[in-house]
């Protein structure tokens, strides 16, 4: 795989969307039956699904389609709706949420996504077009939380984040990342579609703890915090 992948647009019809979109969020491969929708052409359908595999971001099996390793970096990167044309870090807001234990929230990967790329990150959204982080911030703690009250979040840091692995293949992302100290234990949060929550203690999130062994940052982050600037780079090689 090359490092040109950002500079392409590789959905250009819904159906193209939606059968990446469904994809992303299974465990499995899913089969053709479950995977169209009824009142679909099978041709048309089809034709679009082969569109994605020509392209590299699906492939079909016995077992039925399923996400290319190009597939999860792109929906990962560009997201199913977005057609990026040039070259650009991934804006994204994400939280440093702690409760009065110490316990930190953490977000799990669902699906294709988890299985690989990083599995344990910060909860958080991409930053969207057009609205200010203030605005950006509101609106995803309310996909997390509802309308349940928080403490006013403060900016933390500004991460530069820039991740090589083996094949040439380039991931960079600029995170807004922002704290909130709860007054109390750990609050539920709602369901979200790519991503379920766990707290774990703060002390835990080590470089030698195996289960963030696919999760390469949040040692490096956690490591900082004693001493963390308003800006940090993270330049990560991964395998």
């Amino acid at each position: 795989m090359t490092k040109d992948l950002h500079a392409h647009n590789y959905i250009d019809h819904f159906l193209q969307a939606d059968i990446l979109s469904k994809l992303t969020v299974s465990e499995q491969p899913i089969r053709f039956s479950e995977l169209k929708e009824d009142g679909i052409d099978n041709s048309l359908f089809m034709y679009h699904a082969n569109k994605l595999i020509t392209r590299g971001l699906v492939e079909k099996s016995n077992e039925g389609f399923r996400l290319t390793l190009k597939g999860v970096r792109w929906v990962n990167y560009a997201g199913v709706f977005h057609g990026f044309s040039i070259t650009t870090p991934r804006p994204l807001v994400q939280f440093f949420i702690q409760d009065a234990r110490d316990n930190v929230m953490l977000a799990v990967r669902k699906g294709q996504l988890r299985r690989q790329l990083n599995d344990r990150l910060l909860p958080g959204n991409i930053y969207k077009y057009g609205i200010p982080l203030e605005e950006n911030v509101s609106l995803i703690l309310k996909e997390l939380f509802g309308e349940t009250p928080l403490p006013t979040p403060l900016p933390m840091t500004t991460a530069d984040i820039i991740l090589e692995f083996e094949d040439g293949f380039i991931h960079h992302v600029v995170s807004h990342i922002f704290v909130i100290k709860l007054p109390s234990d750990a609050l539920q949060t709602l369901d979200y579609p790519l991503f379920d929550v766990i707290w774990v203690p703060l002390e835990s999130i080590t470089t030698d703890n195996p289960e963030y062994a696919h999760s390469s940052f949040l040692p490096m982050f956690f490591a900082k915090l004693p001493a963390l600037k308003s800006h940090e780079t993270f330049l990560i090689k991964s395998q």
